[in-house]
């Protein structure tokens, strides 16, 4: 019988050193995640704080929206070279490109 105790010390002895030697190769990729994720969730924080503060949503939606009158506009136009075109449509429809342009708030950066 103690020959069978000892038999069971030695083999939970040995699972000990196996699982204290894969704990201390597991440290160092756990620090690097653990680390690199945090520095991610950093990172992605200050991003969307400068997506906030710089207000790409709003201005985004603005570009939509002055996108749309433009080509709204172009259409406008290649029917008038369709029909009949009299200086009294052009000028109605150079008034909306006019008034379109000077009361534009939202520019492409490039």
């Amino acid at each position: 019988m103690d020959e069978l105790i000892k038999n069971r010390i030695a083999q939970c002895s040995e699972k000990v050193n196996e699982y204290d030697r894969w704990l201390k190769l597991l440290r160092y990729p756990n620090i690097i995640f653990v680390i690199g994720g945090s520095l991610l969730a950093f990172i992605g924080g200050v991003l969307t704080g400068l997506h906030g503060w710089f207000g790409c949503e709003t201005h985004q939606q603005k570009c939509k929206e002055i996108r749309y009158k433009y080509n709204s506009l172009k259409f406008k136009f290649k029917r008038l070279l369709d029909e009949d075109c009299t200086k009294e449509k052009f000028n109605i429809l150079d008034d909306l490109f006019i008034e379109l342009e000077s009361n534009i708030d939202a520019k492409p950066w490039f």
